[in-house]
């Protein structure tokens, strides 16, 4: 079980959205992922890469296979919503609030997505 509210998993997710090449938007990912191979992690990018190549029209084997491949730890410690930067955050906010679950929870919004944005919201208030 994955827990996709990691605020590291959502910054990296974000920001390969801005990369526009296939390649690179996936190595990108798995560089990640192979610098910060934890259980959860694998869970978030396995089902981004199902997710991204569906979208793609693309089998995702070859994606999977290189991230079964990575020596994954049991445990990873996640960063708080303070130790991450102000840009960042906002950016994460911003494409959450414009996510759509209507093919998967059928528009309604699930707790979780609620009570992250809801913290990231809390966080950037903070800041001023």
């Amino acid at each position: 079980m994955s827990d996709k509210w990691d605020i590291d998993w959502q910054v990296v997710r974000v920001n390969a959205r801005l990369i526009k090449d296939y390649d690179d938007k996936f190595n990108y990912v798995i560089d990640w992922f192979k610098d910060h191979p934890s259980k959860n992690n694998y869970g978030n990018v396995k089902n981004w890469i199902k997710m991204t190549c569906m979208g793609y029209k693309k089998d995702p084997k070859n994606w999977i296979q290189i991230i079964d491949e990575v020596n994954i730890l049991s445990f990873q410690k996640m960063s708080l919503l303070s130790e991450v930067n102000t840009e960042d955050l906002q950016r994460v906010l911003n494409d959450l609030s414009k996510r759509k679950y209507n093919f998967q929870f059928k528009g309604r919004v699930p707790k979780g997505h609620i009570e992250f944005v809801s913290a990231l919201e809390d966080e950037l208030k903070v800041r001023g």
